[in-house]
């Protein structure tokens, strides 16, 4: 039994050949092609990371909506308490003995303050290292006031505070306070540094 393959039948096999490569083909560099042009799979493009939360940042956000946020209603002790949430245990004592009388007499002034505080803006403006070795950081804020009492409206709406805060030792950012008018001076013309992690 001889088996006689004509011109024609071989030219037809080599046709069959050559279209199933071709579909074979067009089937791999099209899996490999529509990922890179539809952008499912990463290719040699730059790829801008997501930048991590600023923690420091949020602290001092967190701390001078805190601050701000006032009802003489609720009082004092309310104010106090609500700061030693956000603040470490010594800076509390700080609150319960110089800034509590302030705020509380700032009540007696203003029996009817209501104000809720929002951060509109936040930038670093210093940053430095204190001998044991934990980092602190002031940021410059801008605090819009719902209803500015007449000794915040002198400052503007939003006004612009300066919150300090620093890196504890379990490596957590925490509120300390808003700087002080003769503190804040300091800041005022300083450009933003860059920010360590």
């Amino acid at each position: 039994m001889e088996l006689e393959i004509t011109t024609t039948a071989l030219k037809k096999a080599v046709k069959v050949v050559v279209v199933v490569a071709l579909l074979v083909a067009l089937y791999f560099a099209g899996k490999w092609a529509w990922p890179q042009i539809s952008g499912l799979l990463p290719s040699d493009r730059a790829v801008t990371p997501t930048p991590a939360p600023d923690l420091a940042m949020q602290a001092a956000v967190q701390g001078a909506e805190a601050y701000y946020t006032l009802d003489a209603q609720k009082g004092e002790k309310a104010w106090v308490e609500k700061m030693c949430t956000i603040v470490s245990a010594d800076d509390c004592l700080l609150y319960r003995q110089m800034f509590g009388p302030e705020i509380g007499a700032l009540f007696a002034l203003h029996p009817n303050l209501k104000n809720t505080a929002t951060v509109t803006k936040a930038e670093l403006v210093d940053e430095q290292t204190n001998n044991k070795g934990n980092v602190g950081r002031v940021y410059r804020v801008w605090v819009r006031l719902s209803n500015p009492w007449p000794e915040a409206a002198e400052y503007g709406n939003p006004t612009v505070v300066y919150a300090h805060v620093v890196r504890g030792d379990d490596g957590q950012w925490q509120f300390v306070r808003i700087l002080f008018d003769q503190e804040a001076k300091y800041y005022e013309a300083t450009p933003a540094p860059t920010a360590q992690p």
